[in-house]
């Protein structure tokens, strides 16, 4: 067996164990998570990373938020749909983009 093969047996192996998780960029990382229920009933979608800021929606347990790449402090930058829209058809184009605190999303990934 030549050593580049088993090489990449190897990473196969190590791979499918879960012992070493692949290179992932930022650009190709996506993670869905949902909006915790709160004793308010909802959270507060806002327009910049800051409690005082514009509420651009009020999202409610069981929506969705996707993580994008920015972040502020305990603030993380998401695009929003309601719970399941982002699976009907053409939902996944229908989404707010705004600001929330972290402990509000249930962080998935």
């Amino acid at each position: 067996m030549s050593s580049n093969l088993t090489t990449r047996l190897t990473v196969v192996v190590l791979l499918a164990t879960g012992l070493v998780a692949p290179a992932v960029s930022p650009a190709q990382a996506t993670a869905f998570c949902e909006v915790v229920d709160t004793p308010d009933g909802f959270v507060a979608l806002r327009e910049a990373p800051d409690a005082d800021a514009a509420i651009v929606e009020r999202m409610h347990a069981g929506d969705e938020v996707m993580l994008l790449p920015e972040k502020t402090g305990t603030w993380v930058h998401v695009r929003f749909w309601r719970a399941g829209e982002r699976l009907q058809d053409g939902g996944f184009e229908r989404y707010r983009v705004g600001w929330v605190n972290e402990r509000l999303i249930d962080l998935c990934g």
